[in-house]
C-alpha cells in the first residue's frame, strides 16, 4: 500500500511511527524535520548510504534517538 501513495507519505509514516529513515536530500523534507531527525544520503553515492547504514547498526540507540526526536 505505501507504494501507491507519495513516497514522502511513507517516509512522514515512518518518521512519525519512529522509525530511522534514511533517505536522499529533498527539499519538502528538509523543510519539514529539523537537522539531524533524518539521515540524509546523497543520490547515487552507495559508499554513503552503506556508512549510514553501518551507522545505524553499530549505534542503534542514537538512530533511535533521532527517529523519537522526528
Amino acid at each position: 500500500p505505501a507504494l501507491q501513495r507519495h513516497p514522502h507519505r511513507a517516509l512522514l509514516g515512518a518518521a512519525l511511527a519512529g522509525v530511522p529513515v534514511i533517505t536522499t536530500p529533498d527539499a519538502v523534507l528538509a523543510a519539514t524535520f529539523r537537522a539531524g531527525e533524518l539521515d540524509f544520503v546523497p543520490p547515487n553515492q552507495p559508499l554513503a548510504l552503506a556508512q549510514a547504514l553501518l551507522a545505524f547498526v553499530r549505534l542503534p540507540a542514537a538512530a533511535g534517538r533521532r527517529a523519537a526526536a522526528a
